[in-house]
């Protein structure tokens, strides 16, 4: 009897320890904008696509985010990540495998199951393909060349982390461009955008955990991500506890390919010197009803042999951003 005792207590306890294995493991996030693929320059696709592909493959996030992602990079990519699979549509047309930027979720099949998932327009008509919203001094003013011409989308699935038995919804979204420019155009276009997500994730995801993934386009301070605060989402950025530095923590996301030498050491020491909220720092991950472990501005390791400007690896003109939560 005793021994039966015994036994059952050990099965009990082995149970247990699983249990809790299962509900400690982590979820690893990336949010990365790997540029458009249509410009072969010195640092286009085809001198950076192995080492995005080896990041992902060493680093084996569960889902990654991606902006700027076009057709041809996703299908590269998957080939060379067996273990992924993705869900987006082109911008432009609605339509997976056609022309057009995709702000596409991967996903881990190991480690993810998808459940349900969708896509809507930034702008006034969000349940079909549509341009943003404009700005108001854009009728008074000639446009920076790169604001207010394209389509905006947010892509969502609710998916279940299999190691935690638990579900959460994953949203990835590439704000308005213009911030940069003068007259900080595409302003109005950011604050609606980051209103219609919100209202769409109080609308879907319920009591369960929520990512907001993307390229905002504009600095934390400002004011359009108002709602995604008071909405108790957080900042990974921030609230993580552990990070590979304080400097890398407050590192600028935006290099723009133009760091080059002689001008690199002094642009980011001055951006670095501001914290968050800095000129570059516009690439975010943010969550709710999760926690945040661990925050990394992924500059740190040369995946393979892509560009590199004083010694900092450069796999695209953003560098990649991986936060570890805990559902």
């Amino acid at each position: 009897m005793i021994r039966k005792i015994l036994t059952l207590c050990a099965v009990f306890c082995a149970l247990m320890t699983a249990d809790m294995a299962f509900a400690a493991a982590p979820l690893k996030v990336v949010s990365f904008n790997i540029v458009v693929s249509n410009h072969e320059t010195e640092n286009g696709w085809n001198i950076r696509k192995s080492a995005i592909a080896n990041f992902l493959n060493e680093e084996k996030p569960d889902v990654v985010g991606l902006q700027e992602a076009t057709y041809m990079e996703i299908v590269y990519l998957l080939e060379q990540l067996p273990d992924y699979a993705y869900y987006g549509v082109s911008r432009d047309t609605g339509k997976a495998g056609d022309r057009g930027e995709y702000t596409a979720i991967l996903y881990n099949k190991q480690t993810i199951e998808p459940m349900q998932q969708g896509e809507f327009w930034l702008s006034p008509t969000p349940d079909r393909p549509s341009r943003s919203w404009n700005d108001e001094q854009q009728t008074k003013i000639e446009p920076h060349p790169g604001a207010m011409k394209y389509n905006r989308v947010c892509t969502w699935m609710q998916l279940k982390h299999k190691p935690s038995k638990k579900e959460f919804f994953h949203f990835n979204t590439h704000l308005e461009f213009g911030y940069h420019a003068n007259y900080n155009l595409g302003q109005t276009a950011r604050e609606k955008g980051v209103e219609l997500i919100v209202e769409r994730m109080k609308q879907l995801t319920g009591e369960s955990a929520v990512i907001l993934t993307g390229d905002m386009n504009q600095v934390s301070g400002d004011k359009c991500f108002n709602p995604v605060f008071e909405w108790a989402m957080k900042d990974a950025r921030i609230e993580a506890k552990r990070v590979v530095s304080e400097e890398n923590r407050n590192s600028v996301t935006w290099n723009g390919f133009n760091f080059n030498s002689g001008q690199a050491s002094n642009i980011e020491k001055e951006e670095k010197s501001k914290g968050p909220g800095n000129f570059h720092m516009i690439d975010y991950i943010f969550y709710k009803n999760c926690k945040a472990m661990e925050y990394r501005t992924v500059r740190d390791k040369i995946y393979d042999k892509e560009p590199v400007v004083e010694g900092i690896p450069y796999m695209s003109d953003h560098y990649p951003i991986m936060a570890i939560l805990k559902l």
